[in-house]
């Protein structure tokens, strides 16, 4: 917000050196245009550069390896093992569990 304070600031100065020019508007049309640059300069100027570390990396995942992806949809713990055990014996070693629903493949 800092930003767009300050570029809406700059630009309704610069509006209204153009009233003489183009009236009122000027004035509110800079400040709307000074406020716009502003947000985006001071959005933009948070970003991290590349190689800086995350704050709080709480949201932060492991690296998936490529491969093939298998979705079993089971309703009780013994399926979930009957599902999982040949997947270990064939050499899966990413096994996740998720709670959704597949519907029609998806």
């Amino acid at each position: 917000m800092q930003g767009a304070a300050t570029g809406g600031a700059v630009g309704s100065d610069v509006g209204i050196a153009g009233v003489p020019l183009t009236g009122p508007v000027s004035a509110v049309l800079g400040a709307l245009v000074g406020a716009h640059i502003g947000s985006l300069i001071g959005g933009l100027s948070k970003t991290k550069e590349k190689g800086e570390k995350e704050e709080g990396e709480e949201n932060k995942s492991n690296i998936r390896q490529s491969g093939m992806v298998v979705a079993v949809s089971v309703n009780s713990a013994d399926k979930e093992n009957a599902a999982i055990t040949p997947l270990l014996k064939l050499g899966a070693n990413q096994i996740e569990r998720a709670e959704c629903n597949i519907t029609d493949g998806n």
